[in-house]
């Protein structure tokens, strides 16, 4: 993900934090850091998430507005154990961005629901089954 260097400068200061906490914090060196500060950078989006936790902030407020996303996948060839890599670029804008984020987000509430309905359910059958009819 593309990240905006005035951007992420302007909210760091906002935040009065210098290069150095906001680099500890993420778990880079603080050169790499001031490196993001100058120019826009290319960053992994788990990276770009840990920056935005100690910010503070949303992915929209240091994202450049058009954002590409590299998809890589790394499959092994049968044959000869070989490797190729397969990948593709997808330009999508911040708010596609975070509009997909929702919808995932969503999703995995319904999942973790109908997960923990299961599990009530389990235990339901479970203590029926351990107290025969006609006994309390």
């Amino acid at each position: 993900m593309i990240i905006d260097s005035i951007k992420l400068k302007r909210i760091r200061e906002s935040k009065k934090m210098s290069q150095a906490q906001i680099a500890e914090a993420i778990g880079f060196s603080q050169s790499t850091y001031w490196e993001w500060e100058q120019t826009d950078h290319n960053v992994k989006l788990e990276n770009v998430l840990k920056l935005c936790e100690v910010l503070n902030t949303e992915i929209t407020d240091i994202s450049k507005d058009a954002t590409t996303i590299n998809i890589i996948n790394n499959q092994n060839n049968k044959k000869d154990n070989s490797q190729a890599v397969v990948g593709f670029d997808i330009k999508i804008t911040q708010d596609e961005l975070m509009q997909e984020i929702k919808l995932l987000r969503g999703d995995l509430d319904k999942f973790i629901s109908a997960m923990n309905t299961s599990k009530q359910e389990e235990g339901d059958v479970k203590s029926n089954s351990n107290n025969p009819k006609g006994t309390v």
